[in-house]
């Protein structure tokens, strides 16, 4: 398998490619993209397992890189990895996912927090969990769809709040 990231900053390429390599090692290689046209190129041409992606990168974003890939190559896992989760780009992304057709796996990771926060939908968390622990087994990924649930719940409850307050302003 091959992860393939996406990030224009290279400290910060750098630092996720360590996390990557460290964390998950038996699924190498790590490809790295400086820009989101690079992505798509490498991605469409590779087929990698994962693509992680910065969402904001000058040129194609992170988001248009996901239009792009999930065009041509819809069972693509994506993590979107950025330092501003607003709602602007998440609903940029649900819409994305609702259009793609079997809905993809996705999740998000939050720069700051990379090995303490990440928020997936459940496909992408049982990939994750399943990689991690080398096997897949059923009892533990009931257990985390049960906790995503959850997370969605407050999620799309949030989301709905904000939605509100935006209406009555």
């Amino acid at each position: 398998m091959a992860i393939l990231i996406a990030e224009d900053n290279l400290a910060q390429r750098r630092y996720l490619r360590d996390v990557l390599e460290r964390e998950f090692a038996r699924h190498g290689p790590v490809v790295e993209a400086e820009n989101g046209e690079r992505a798509v190129e490498l991605a469409l041409a590779g087929r990698p397992e994962l693509l992680v992606l910065d969402i904001q990168m000058p040129g194609l974003s992170g988001v248009k890189v996901a239009r792009a890939v999930w065009r041509e190559f819809p069972s693509a896992r994506i993590v979107f990895w950025t330092q501003f989760p607003h709602a602007i780009y998440i609903n940029e992304i649900r819409k994305l996912v609702k259009a793609v057709s079997p809905q993809p796996a996705y999740g998000f990771i939050h720069k700051n927090n990379v090995e303490e926060r990440l928020a997936y939908n459940q496909r992408t968390r049982a990939f994750f969990e399943a990689l991690r622990r080398g096997l897949i087994n059923a009892e533990e990924l009931e257990h985390a769809a049960r906790e995503l649930s959850g997370w969605l719940e407050a999620d799309r409850r949030r989301h709905d709040a904000e939605s509100s307050a935006e209406d009555r302003s």
